[in-house]
Protein backbone atom coordinates (compact mmCIF):
# COMPACT_ATOMS: atom_id res chain seq x y z
CA UNK A 1 0.00 0.00 0.00
CA UNK A 2 1.35 3.57 -1.15
CA UNK A 3 1.68 5.51 1.71
CA UNK A 4 1.31 9.80 1.34
CA UNK A 5 2.29 12.27 2.64
CA UNK A 6 1.00 16.29 2.21
CA UNK A 7 3.40 18.64 2.84
CA UNK A 8 1.42 22.57 3.01
CA UNK A 9 1.80 25.85 4.60
CA UNK A 10 -1.43 27.40 5.10
CA UNK A 11 -1.87 31.04 6.66
CA UNK A 12 -5.40 32.05 6.78
CA UNK A 13 -6.62 28.07 7.16
CA UNK A 14 -8.24 27.68 3.62
CA UNK A 15 -5.57 25.80 2.04
CA UNK A 16 -5.58 23.69 5.01
CA UNK A 17 -8.98 22.99 5.02
CA UNK A 18 -8.64 21.81 1.25
CA UNK A 19 -5.51 19.24 2.22
CA UNK A 20 -7.47 17.91 4.95
CA UNK A 21 -10.64 17.17 1.90
CA UNK A 22 -7.41 15.65 -0.51
CA UNK A 23 -5.89 13.28 2.59
CA UNK A 24 -9.53 11.81 2.55
CA UNK A 25 -8.88 10.89 -1.14
CA UNK A 26 -5.37 9.88 -1.09
CA UNK A 27 -5.63 7.67 1.89
CA UNK A 28 -3.80 5.94 3.96
CA UNK A 29 -2.33 9.90 4.18
CA UNK A 30 -0.75 12.26 6.63
CA UNK A 31 -1.06 16.26 6.83
CA UNK A 32 1.78 18.25 7.75
CA UNK A 33 3.28 21.85 7.59
CA UNK A 34 6.64 22.13 5.91
CA UNK A 35 8.50 23.00 9.81
CA UNK A 36 6.98 19.61 10.99
CA UNK A 37 8.99 17.29 8.48
CA UNK A 38 11.20 15.05 9.93
CA UNK A 39 13.07 12.04 9.79
CA UNK A 40 9.82 9.68 9.62
CA UNK A 41 8.50 11.40 6.98
CA UNK A 42 11.35 10.21 4.62
CA UNK A 43 9.14 6.89 5.16
CA UNK A 44 6.46 7.83 2.80
CA UNK A 45 6.19 6.62 -0.84
CA UNK A 46 4.29 9.64 -2.13
CA UNK A 47 4.35 13.17 -1.56
CA UNK A 48 1.86 16.15 -2.92
CA UNK A 49 3.06 19.67 -2.12
CA UNK A 50 0.69 22.42 -1.41
CA UNK A 51 0.79 26.07 -1.53
CA UNK A 52 -1.23 29.31 -1.58
CA UNK A 53 -0.18 31.81 -4.01
CA UNK A 54 1.00 34.96 -2.04
CA UNK A 55 2.44 37.76 -4.08
CA UNK A 56 2.56 35.81 -7.29
CA UNK A 57 4.86 32.74 -5.77
CA UNK A 58 4.37 29.52 -3.28
CA UNK A 59 4.50 30.43 0.14
CA UNK A 60 8.27 31.60 0.93
CA UNK A 61 8.45 28.86 4.24
CA UNK A 62 7.64 26.09 1.58
CA UNK A 63 9.46 27.63 -1.09
CA UNK A 64 12.62 27.63 0.96
CA UNK A 65 11.59 23.72 2.55
CA UNK A 66 11.86 22.61 -1.20
CA UNK A 67 15.14 24.14 -1.91
CA UNK A 68 16.85 22.63 1.24
CA UNK A 69 15.59 19.39 0.27
CA UNK A 70 15.02 18.63 -3.39
CA UNK A 71 18.34 16.10 -3.39
CA UNK A 72 15.67 13.91 -1.49
CA UNK A 73 12.64 14.66 -3.28
CA UNK A 74 14.39 14.13 -6.50
CA UNK A 75 14.38 10.46 -5.88
CA UNK A 76 10.65 10.70 -5.05
CA UNK A 77 7.10 11.05 -6.74
CA UNK A 78 5.81 14.36 -6.15
CA UNK A 79 2.63 15.93 -6.88
CA UNK A 80 2.23 19.79 -6.51
CA UNK A 81 -1.01 22.21 -5.75
CA UNK A 82 -1.31 25.57 -5.75
CA UNK A 83 -4.42 27.71 -4.16
CA UNK A 84 -5.24 31.08 -5.90
CA UNK A 85 -7.77 33.74 -7.04
CA UNK A 86 -6.70 33.01 -10.70
CA UNK A 87 -5.94 30.44 -13.10
CA UNK A 88 -4.38 31.89 -15.77
CA UNK A 89 -0.42 31.91 -14.32
CA UNK A 90 -0.69 28.88 -12.44
CA UNK A 91 2.03 27.74 -14.78
CA UNK A 92 4.25 30.32 -13.76
CA UNK A 93 3.80 29.62 -9.83
CA UNK A 94 4.56 26.00 -10.20
CA UNK A 95 7.33 26.71 -12.48
CA UNK A 96 9.59 26.27 -9.08
CA UNK A 97 8.84 22.57 -8.44
CA UNK A 98 9.31 21.55 -12.24
CA UNK A 99 13.18 23.47 -12.22
CA UNK A 100 13.94 21.42 -9.74
CA UNK A 101 12.13 18.20 -9.18
CA UNK A 102 12.21 17.55 -12.79
CA UNK A 103 11.12 13.92 -13.71
CA UNK A 104 10.00 13.52 -10.43
CA UNK A 105 7.36 15.47 -10.66
CA UNK A 106 3.97 13.70 -11.68
CA UNK A 107 1.53 15.82 -11.15
CA UNK A 108 0.42 19.72 -10.82
CA UNK A 109 -2.65 22.01 -10.48
CA UNK A 110 -4.17 24.78 -9.46
CA UNK A 111 -7.36 25.72 -7.46
CA UNK A 112 -9.60 28.32 -6.45
CA UNK A 113 -8.85 29.83 -3.35
CA UNK A 114 -10.71 32.41 -0.72
CA UNK A 115 -10.14 35.74 0.71
CA UNK A 116 -11.95 36.84 3.88
CA UNK A 117 -11.50 40.57 4.28
CA UNK A 118 -11.98 40.54 7.55
CA UNK A 119 -9.30 37.94 8.33
CA UNK A 120 -6.67 39.59 6.81
CA UNK A 121 -3.87 40.76 7.96
CA UNK A 122 -2.81 44.49 7.81
CA UNK A 123 0.17 43.60 5.33
CA UNK A 124 -2.02 41.64 3.62
CA UNK A 125 -4.73 44.09 3.36
CA UNK A 126 -3.31 47.12 2.25
CA UNK A 127 -1.45 45.27 -0.28
CA UNK A 128 -4.95 43.81 -2.08
CA UNK A 129 -6.36 47.02 -1.24
CA UNK A 130 -3.42 48.62 -3.40
CA UNK A 131 -4.34 46.16 -6.37
CA UNK A 132 -8.18 45.92 -6.47
CA UNK A 133 -7.76 50.03 -6.30
CA UNK A 134 -5.64 49.64 -9.34
CA UNK A 135 -7.88 47.47 -11.22
CA UNK A 136 -11.20 49.55 -10.57
CA UNK A 137 -12.48 46.87 -7.95
CA UNK A 138 -13.55 46.51 -5.02
CA UNK A 139 -11.97 44.87 -2.60
CA UNK A 140 -14.53 41.81 -0.82
CA UNK A 141 -15.17 38.56 0.48
CA UNK A 142 -14.41 35.99 -2.79
CA UNK A 143 -14.47 32.52 -2.67
CA UNK A 144 -13.26 30.68 -6.40
CA UNK A 145 -13.19 27.04 -4.83
CA UNK A 146 -14.01 24.29 -6.46
CA UNK A 147 -14.97 21.20 -4.61
CA UNK A 148 -15.85 19.15 -7.55
CA UNK A 149 -12.44 20.10 -9.23
CA UNK A 150 -10.67 19.23 -5.92
CA UNK A 151 -12.41 15.55 -5.93
CA UNK A 152 -11.94 15.02 -9.36
CA UNK A 153 -7.80 15.82 -9.32
CA UNK A 154 -7.47 14.09 -5.76
CA UNK A 155 -8.82 10.80 -8.06
CA UNK A 156 -6.36 11.80 -10.97
CA UNK A 157 -3.49 11.42 -7.84
CA UNK A 158 -4.37 8.44 -6.24
CA UNK A 159 -4.58 6.52 -9.45
CA UNK A 160 -1.02 8.08 -10.39
CA UNK A 161 0.18 7.26 -6.95
CA UNK A 162 -1.60 3.71 -6.45
CA UNK A 163 0.19 2.92 -9.74
CA UNK A 164 3.48 2.88 -8.14
CA UNK A 165 1.92 -0.32 -6.53
CA UNK A 166 3.58 -3.80 -7.93
CA UNK A 167 0.12 -4.90 -9.97
CA UNK A 168 -1.05 -8.63 -10.24
CA UNK A 169 -1.24 -9.73 -13.92
CA UNK A 170 -5.05 -9.32 -15.52
CA UNK A 171 -5.30 -12.97 -15.95
CA UNK A 172 -5.01 -13.63 -12.74
CA UNK A 173 -7.01 -11.40 -10.87
CA UNK A 174 -9.61 -12.35 -13.29
CA UNK A 175 -9.36 -16.02 -12.09
CA UNK A 176 -9.43 -15.04 -8.12
CA UNK A 177 -12.67 -12.01 -9.03
CA UNK A 178 -14.34 -15.35 -10.67
CA UNK A 179 -13.42 -17.72 -8.05
CA UNK A 180 -14.95 -15.61 -5.19
CA UNK A 181 -17.80 -15.02 -7.25
CA UNK A 182 -18.74 -18.92 -7.85
CA UNK A 183 -18.31 -19.58 -4.09
CA UNK A 184 -21.12 -16.63 -3.88
CA UNK A 185 -24.55 -16.33 -4.16
CA UNK A 186 -25.57 -12.82 -2.60
CA UNK A 187 -24.31 -9.17 -3.23
CA UNK A 188 -25.35 -5.69 -2.89
CA UNK A 189 -26.66 -3.98 -6.15
CA UNK A 190 -26.21 -0.72 -5.74
CA UNK A 191 -28.14 2.26 -8.08
CA UNK A 192 -28.18 5.52 -8.72
CA UNK A 193 -30.21 8.44 -10.67
CA UNK A 194 -31.65 11.92 -10.31
CA UNK A 195 -34.67 9.76 -8.30
CA UNK A 196 -32.16 8.62 -5.25
CA UNK A 197 -30.02 6.24 -4.35
CA UNK A 198 -30.79 2.49 -3.97
CA UNK A 199 -28.82 -0.16 -2.60
CA UNK A 200 -30.76 -3.73 -2.56
CA UNK A 201 -29.31 -7.17 -0.83
CA UNK A 202 -30.16 -9.99 -3.77
CA UNK A 203 -29.16 -13.41 -4.61
CA UNK A 204 -27.33 -13.90 -8.09
CA UNK A 205 -26.17 -16.41 -10.75
CA UNK A 206 -22.43 -16.25 -12.36
CA UNK A 207 -22.34 -17.34 -16.01
CA UNK A 208 -20.29 -16.66 -18.73
CA UNK A 209 -19.00 -13.47 -16.93
CA UNK A 210 -21.97 -11.98 -16.38
CA UNK A 211 -24.20 -11.85 -13.33
CA UNK A 212 -28.15 -12.68 -13.20
CA UNK A 213 -31.00 -11.79 -11.08
CA UNK A 214 -34.34 -12.24 -10.30
CA UNK A 215 -36.17 -9.09 -8.91
CA UNK A 216 -40.04 -8.11 -8.59
CA UNK A 217 -38.99 -4.67 -10.27
CA UNK A 218 -39.31 -1.47 -8.16
CA UNK A 219 -37.27 2.03 -8.07
CA UNK A 220 -33.39 0.17 -8.95
CA UNK A 221 -35.07 -0.73 -12.56
CA UNK A 222 -35.97 2.79 -12.66
CA UNK A 223 -32.60 4.48 -11.59
CA UNK A 224 -30.88 1.67 -14.40
CA UNK A 225 -33.28 3.33 -16.99
CA UNK A 226 -31.80 6.72 -15.96
CA UNK A 227 -28.14 5.42 -15.13
CA UNK A 228 -27.03 1.86 -16.45
CA UNK A 229 -24.21 2.17 -14.23
CA UNK A 230 -23.91 -0.01 -10.72
CA UNK A 231 -22.00 -1.23 -7.99
CA UNK A 232 -22.07 -4.28 -7.24
CA UNK A 233 -20.58 -5.69 -3.45
CA UNK A 234 -20.07 -8.99 -2.31
CA UNK A 235 -19.15 -9.42 1.32
CA UNK A 236 -17.18 -12.70 2.56
CA UNK A 237 -18.08 -14.15 5.34
CA UNK A 238 -17.32 -11.94 9.16
CA UNK A 239 -15.55 -13.65 11.60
Amino acid sequence: MVKTLLIYKSKYKATKESVKKLAKILGPARCIECNEFDKDCEKYDFYVMVSPIYYEEIDKELKDFLVKKKDFFKNKKVAALSFSMSDGFYDRYLKIYKDILGDSLVYYNNFGSVINVEKLDKTDYESLEKFYEKMSMPLKDKDTRDDLKLALSGLEIKRIKDDLELKCKRKDILYEVEDYLRRHNTCTLCTASSIGVRGTPIEYNYFNKSLYFISEGGEKFANILLNKNVSVTLYDNYV
